[in-house]
């Protein structure tokens, strides 16, 4: 595990290995954990994105995931059913746009906690991000 989160509830943790697509050649994948039980923990399953660029960073506003793609830029999932590790792409942010593949360029991190809805992505060579 490289990086995650917790559900607002708490009831959830989403995470990402950034090595996993990198060593692997598969498509971004997100991992979902059930840990209301903190001493058995249950793997939910995983997410496959639709780029095979290398997951970063991730946090999670309500039921928005921002995620950090590196090639593929800022990615935003929707959570439908966290109990099967569901979600759909509500959109991107591409910073990277050369390609979507597996390497450490583009987006490294996101921060979508301002009250004005505001996201900045931190771009590894493009610099700083502001939508």
């Amino acid at each position: 595990t490289h990086q995650g989160w917790l559900t607002e509830d708490q009831a959830y943790f989403i995470f990402n290995d950034e090595l996993d697509e990198f060593y692997n050649d598969g498509k971004t994948k997100t991992f979902v954990l059930d840990v209301r039980n903190l001493s058995k923990p249950v793997m939910v399953g995983a997410y496959s994105g639709r780029t095979d660029a290398i997951d970063h960073n991730l946090y999670i506003v309500g039921d928005l995931v921002y995620q950090a793609n590196y090639r593929a830029g800022l990615n935003v999932l929707k959570i439908k059913d966290i109990s099967k590790a569901k979600f759909t792409e509500g959109g991107y942010f591409d910073v990277y746009p050369n390609d979507d593949t597996n390497n450490f360029n583009g987006a490294w991190s996101n921060y979508p906690f301002f009250p004005s809805g505001v996201v900045i992505i931190s771009g590894m060579e493009q610099g700083l991000f502001m939508l």
